[in-house]
Protein backbone atom coordinates (compact mmCIF):
# COMPACT_ATOMS: atom_id res chain seq x y z
CA UNK A 1 0.00 0.00 0.00
CA UNK A 2 1.16 3.50 -0.76
CA UNK A 3 0.22 6.78 0.90
CA UNK A 4 1.24 10.19 -0.43
CA UNK A 5 1.31 13.10 1.99
CA UNK A 6 0.87 16.45 0.26
CA UNK A 7 1.76 18.34 3.41
CA UNK A 8 5.20 19.74 2.68
CA UNK A 9 8.30 19.26 4.83
CA UNK A 10 6.66 19.43 8.25
CA UNK A 11 7.29 17.53 11.45
CA UNK A 12 3.68 16.32 11.37
CA UNK A 13 4.14 14.90 7.83
CA UNK A 14 7.34 13.16 8.93
CA UNK A 15 5.57 11.62 11.93
CA UNK A 16 2.65 10.43 9.79
CA UNK A 17 5.04 8.96 7.20
CA UNK A 18 7.00 7.21 9.95
CA UNK A 19 3.82 5.70 11.41
CA UNK A 20 2.65 4.34 8.07
CA UNK A 21 6.11 2.97 7.24
CA UNK A 22 6.14 1.15 10.59
CA UNK A 23 2.87 -0.48 9.46
CA UNK A 24 4.46 -1.70 6.22
CA UNK A 25 3.23 1.06 3.90
CA UNK A 26 5.28 2.96 1.36
CA UNK A 27 4.96 6.61 2.43
CA UNK A 28 5.98 9.53 0.25
CA UNK A 29 5.88 13.23 1.14
CA UNK A 30 5.37 15.96 -1.43
CA UNK A 31 5.60 19.73 -1.13
CA UNK A 32 1.94 20.42 -1.97
CA UNK A 33 -1.43 18.79 -2.48
CA UNK A 34 -1.07 19.41 -6.21
CA UNK A 35 2.27 17.55 -6.22
CA UNK A 36 0.56 14.69 -4.39
CA UNK A 37 -2.17 14.63 -7.03
CA UNK A 38 0.41 14.51 -9.84
CA UNK A 39 2.17 11.61 -8.16
CA UNK A 40 -1.11 9.75 -7.61
CA UNK A 41 -2.04 10.15 -11.28
CA UNK A 42 1.36 8.85 -12.44
CA UNK A 43 1.67 6.00 -9.94
CA UNK A 44 -0.55 3.46 -8.26
CA UNK A 45 -1.41 5.19 -4.99
CA UNK A 46 -3.83 3.88 -2.37
CA UNK A 47 -4.36 7.04 -0.30
CA UNK A 48 -3.48 10.72 -0.60
CA UNK A 49 -3.55 13.12 2.33
CA UNK A 50 -4.40 16.62 1.05
CA UNK A 51 -4.22 19.79 3.14
CA UNK A 52 -7.31 22.00 3.24
CA UNK A 53 -6.46 25.43 1.84
CA UNK A 54 -8.45 27.84 3.99
CA UNK A 55 -7.73 30.77 1.69
CA UNK A 56 -8.73 28.80 -1.45
CA UNK A 57 -11.16 25.94 -0.82
CA UNK A 58 -11.90 25.74 -4.55
CA UNK A 59 -8.25 24.81 -5.19
CA UNK A 60 -8.59 22.02 -2.62
CA UNK A 61 -11.75 20.76 -4.34
CA UNK A 62 -10.03 20.79 -7.75
CA UNK A 63 -7.12 18.74 -6.41
CA UNK A 64 -9.47 16.19 -4.87
CA UNK A 65 -11.65 15.95 -8.00
CA UNK A 66 -8.61 15.35 -10.22
CA UNK A 67 -7.49 12.26 -8.28
CA UNK A 68 -7.69 8.86 -9.95
CA UNK A 69 -10.94 7.08 -9.06
CA UNK A 70 -9.22 4.27 -7.16
CA UNK A 71 -7.21 6.67 -5.00
CA UNK A 72 -8.77 7.42 -1.63
CA UNK A 73 -8.41 10.96 -0.31
CA UNK A 74 -8.29 12.30 3.24
CA UNK A 75 -8.57 16.05 3.83
CA UNK A 76 -6.35 17.47 6.57
CA UNK A 77 -7.01 20.69 8.49
CA UNK A 78 -4.90 22.32 11.18
CA UNK A 79 -7.86 22.38 13.60
CA UNK A 80 -11.52 21.49 13.36
CA UNK A 81 -12.83 23.73 10.59
CA UNK A 82 -16.51 24.05 9.65
CA UNK A 83 -15.81 24.98 6.01
CA UNK A 84 -13.41 22.05 5.58
CA UNK A 85 -15.97 19.69 7.09
CA UNK A 86 -18.65 20.99 4.71
CA UNK A 87 -16.34 20.58 1.71
CA UNK A 88 -15.39 17.06 2.76
CA UNK A 89 -19.04 16.10 3.21
CA UNK A 90 -19.92 17.46 -0.24
CA UNK A 91 -17.07 15.48 -1.78
CA UNK A 92 -17.71 12.32 0.22
CA UNK A 93 -14.27 12.18 1.79
CA UNK A 94 -13.12 12.08 5.41
CA UNK A 95 -11.62 15.12 7.07
CA UNK A 96 -9.22 14.96 9.99
CA UNK A 97 -7.68 17.71 12.10
CA UNK A 98 -3.93 17.78 12.62
CA UNK A 99 -4.74 18.61 16.23
CA UNK A 100 -6.05 15.02 16.50
CA UNK A 101 -2.52 13.77 16.00
CA UNK A 102 -1.06 10.98 13.93
CA UNK A 103 -3.59 8.55 15.43
CA UNK A 104 -6.44 10.56 13.90
CA UNK A 105 -4.89 10.31 10.45
CA UNK A 106 -4.31 6.56 10.82
CA UNK A 107 -7.93 6.07 11.92
CA UNK A 108 -9.26 8.12 8.98
CA UNK A 109 -7.19 6.11 6.50
CA UNK A 110 -8.15 2.81 8.11
CA UNK A 111 -11.81 3.75 7.71
CA UNK A 112 -11.34 4.07 3.93
CA UNK A 113 -9.88 0.65 3.26
CA UNK A 114 -11.71 -2.65 3.02
CA UNK A 115 -11.15 -5.12 5.83
CA UNK A 116 -9.14 -8.10 4.60
CA UNK A 117 -9.95 -11.38 6.34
Amino acid sequence: MRIVLGLGPTLFAANVAHEFRSRGWEALSTATGEDARRYAVANCTSVVLVPYQDNDPLATAKIVNAMPRKTKVVLLTATSNRRAIQLAEMMGIPVVAEAGGVEGVVAAVAGLLPVVK
